[in-house]
């Protein structure tokens, strides 16, 4: 029976019918794809789009040498509760360093062994509305992934770095905490009604206290402060960093700038990864912003994995790291219909505004603006390759963005009525 035979009734089950299997297609989870990188030891250093969690999950154990991250900072002048309970770890039975979920070993009054438990996690008026089950996760496959010789270092500042600082304890264990190192610099505006916070806080995390690799003789050597109380040989070599390093921000007018926001300078990635891992060895950073982490590497002959989501952090790093031209026809760009979250400076009319089109016409003139500003100025690593792979978790993330655009799109659209409204009364 044709379709246009159908009675009413037959038709109207038969588009539910039709309905409801596209929304299980559209509901099931879809197989991995094609492209998504399968990651090989012995294959070459890769820049990947994708939710970093769900391809950290793919990789196999104990991966790689170093792992450097820069996460988000939490910097919306977060509102923070953390409230803990205390109880004795012999009653519970803890055993130190088990690096349990929700608990860290602690040594209190008559060195009786206490376990700290995380009760409650509040946070409100910021980017992340639970910081704390944002990293955890990602923290337990940086463990997961390291070797045995390996060494994390998680880059962080004042607003966070203490509860992360717990966290970690309880993942790696607190015999496995090397150092705190304090990036300390000196830029940017200064306020008026406290100590001006001019430095980083960046964790060092090993994963095995015993067999973690360390060679300062690698490490580059700083001037002393005062060369006159050591002999001249002395001060002619330098001495070795202490975990307190004075380093300029990129500077804004420098060859080293790309132009990406939060990009961290390459000098100190490269003294991280000179002393915690040996040529050949593969560098990880699932936050990789400007890819400054796989400039490191590449330039220290080691293998990079190179993670983000962001079509912008892509096109800078796959300029910079000299992704493959045949490998970058995976890439999609900025993702329809989210194109107002890429959109700078771009109004939204009240009575349906610019249209989804216009919006992914203008991001994508501004991403191609970004790649010619990106062929000017930055210069490719030398030496660096890799090739780019865009990971099937990407789908679930443009899908994010899109709903993100749209309520962007909404709130954007009721500020202007009622600026018209009030222009009007």
């Amino acid at each position: 029976m044709s379709a246009s035979h159908l009675s009413p009734t037959h038709h109207a089950d038969a588009q539910a019918t039709a309905k409801a299997a596209r929304a299980h297609a559209r509901s099931a989870s879809p197989a991995p794809a094609a492209t998504d990188p399968v990651f090989d030891p012995a294959g070459p250093s890769l820049l990947v789009q994708a939710d970093n969690l769900e391809y950290l999950r793919t990789l196999p154990d104990a991966s790689f040498t170093v792992i450097y991250i820069d996460p988000p900072f939490n910097t919306g002048k977060p509102q923070t509760r953390r409230s803990y309970s205390a109880r004795s770890a012999d009653a519970q039975g803890d055993s130190k360093g088990s690096g349990g979920q929700d608990s860290a070993q602690r040594t209190g009054f008559k060195g009786k062994s206490y376990s700290t438990v995380l009760q409650t996690i509040a946070s409100y008026s910021d980017s992340f509305e639970d910081y704390w089950a944002f990293l955890e996760p990602r923290i337990r496959e940086a463990h997961r992934l390291l070797a045995e010789d390996g060494t994390l270092y998680l880059h962080l500042d004042w607003r966070e770095v203490h509860y992360a600082k717990i966290m970690c304890d309880m993942i790696f264990g607190r015999d496995c905490f090397l150092n705190e190192l304090i990036w300390a610099y000196d830029y940017g505006a200064k306020s008026t009604r406290r100590w001006p916070t001019k430095h980083d806080n960046i964790l060092v995390y090993v994963k095995n206290s015993r067999s973690y690799y360390f060679n300062t003789a690698e490490v580059d050597r700083e001037p002393y402060m005062a060369p006159s109380l050591v002999t001249e040989e002395k001060a002619a070599r330098g001495k070795l960093p202490t975990d307190v390093w004075w380093h300029t921000i990129v500077s804004p007018t420098g060859k080293e700038k790309t132009g990406y926001p939060t990009q961290k300078p390459v000098g100190l990635l490269r003294r991280m990864i000179a002393a915690s891992s040996r040529p050949g060895d593969w560098v990880l950073d699932f936050f990789a912003g400007s890819g400054t982490t796989g400039a490191a590497a590449a330039s220290l002959g080691r293998k990079f994995v190179c993670v983000d989501q962001n079509p912008s952090a892509i096109e800078t790093m796959a300029h910079r790291l000299n992704a493959s031209e045949t490998s970058l026809q995976a890439y999609r760009g900025v993702p329809r219909g989210a194109s107002v979250l890429f959109t700078p400076h771009r109004s939204v009319g009240v009575r349906g505004g610019t249209s989804r089109d216009a919006l992914m016409a203008a991001s994508r003139k501004a991403l191609a603006a970004q790649r010619v500003k990106l062929q000017q100025q930055v210069q490719p690593v030398e030496g660096a390759a890799c090739e780019f792979v865009r990971h099937s978790s990407t789908d679930a993330v443009e899908k994010q963005l899109r709903v993100q655009a749209r309520e962007h799109l909404r709130r954007e659209r009721r500020r202007q009525e009622l600026a018209k409204k009030r222009a009007a009364s």
